[in-house]
């Protein structure tokens, strides 16, 4: 596998390539179209599932053929979603053992061992309930714990162990819900690093400091400290995850802060973006929906769902989609697209990445299901 298709298998971000314009939005918190019966919602959530499970091959992976090569992350994140259906548990087997026996060719590459990917990997694992110090012969949780930083300032960040570090607040967060749920020694240390990737506005940002830097922190308006909208959902999911009684009164603030930043950060349609010159679309807006159900914002929470049910493939289609019912564009541009020449080799990852992050959003259609 070259380098290039390495990173692209394992690099842990949310970002993806299609560009909306977004215009004509207001930047206020709306309540989008309310009419969504409870059967539309589980319609919804059974077409997205059905739909990321057939992503899952014969050989428990999702398989990218324009690149051709397996895409472990791909597949952590469709099992990740198939795993809060209750539903099927031979291809979510299927997709656990493959990950079990490709644990080094996700997480490593060439001796390095990649942070973003071992904690991605690793929180799956700890989340499903499996064995993290021996999954697939690998120690999962030692090799994270490996890849905290020990000493000041990078005291609990999350790295790679040689040459550029690729690690970032998204990374973070994976590091965090996994060391937590493994009740790891070096979890506090990773909440502590997180925590300080939050600037003032609220907001979280996705890249480090340099790792020479005396400031390790957000500092808000300055360069590599850009907010956004996916690194702050990610760190809201995490912080959720980790939160204790010994550690609320570190985390409550934060989250406090990021429910502020994300329903003052709505578009009035329901939608999101990431900004950085990228539109709306269901990427950020399944992302940040889910996080304000978690903060219990059930409102908007319930506007982001509705925004991508809006990019849904439903049941009556035809033509080039008409075979794809449950698929989530990442953009209308997109689902425009699939419309005129269905979904392609060169789209395909993308719309299983848009999908797989966005159907978590779907479970709150409804707002009785947030307040639940």
């Amino acid at each position: 596998m070259t380098a290039t298709r390495r990173r692209l298998a394992t690099i842990a971000t949310a970002a993806v390539a299609t560009i909306a314009t977004g215009a004509g939005l207001a930047l206020v918190p709306g309540t989008a179209d309310a009419g969504v019966s409870a059967s539309a919602a589980a319609r919804a959530q059974a077409d997205a599932g059905t739909w990321l499970a057939r992503q899952i091959n014969g050989r428990g992976v999702v398989y990218n053929a324009q690149y051709q090569f397996d895409d472990l992350s791909t597949t952590v994140d469709v099992a990740s979603y198939l795993r809060t259906t209750d539903r099927f548990a031979g291809t979510i087997a299927r997709a656990d053992a493959a990950l079990a026996k490709g644990v080094d060719a996700y997480t490593t590459f060439d001796g390095t061992v990649y942070g973003g990917a071992t904690a991605k990997l690793t929180a799956y694992v700890a989340r499903s309930r499996q064995d993290a110090t021996d999954f697939g012969g690998v120690d999962l949780k030692q090799r994270l714990e490996a890849a905290i930083a020990t000493e000041a300032p990078l005291n609990g960040r999350l790295q790679d162990s040689a040459g550029p570090d690729y690690s970032n607040t998204i990374g973070q967060a994976f590091a965090v819900e996994a060391l937590a749920r493994l009740r790891s020694g070096r979890a506090a240390d990773a909440i502590g690093y997180l925590v300080r990737q939050q600037c003032s506005t609220g907001a979280f940002r996705v890249y480090f400091s340099a790792k020479t830097a005396e400031q390790q922190r957000c500092v808000t308006g300055a360069e590599g400290s850009e907010p956004s909208i996916d690194a702050t959902a990610f760190a809201v999911l995490a912080l959720k995850a980790a939160r204790t009684a010994s550690n609320a009164d570190t985390i409550d603030p934060v989250l406090s802060q990021a429910r502020r930043y994300l329903v003052d950060h709505q578009f009035s349609s329901g939608a999101f973006t990431d900004g950085g010159g990228l539109g709306v679309n269901t990427n950020s807006t399944g992302l940040a929906g889910t996080a304000l159900a978690a903060l219990k914002a059930c409102g908007p929470a319930a506007d982001a769902a509705r925004w991508v049910l809006g990019r849904q493939v439903k049941r009556d289609a035809s033509g080039p989609l008409g075979t794809q019912v449950g698929a989530i564009a990442y953009d209308p541009a997109a689902f425009k697209a699939g419309q005129a020449d269905g979904i392609t080799t060169e789209t395909r990852g993308q719309w299983r990445l848009a999908s797989a992050q966005a159907a978590s959003s779907l479970d709150y259609l409804l707002v009785s299901a947030c307040r639940a």
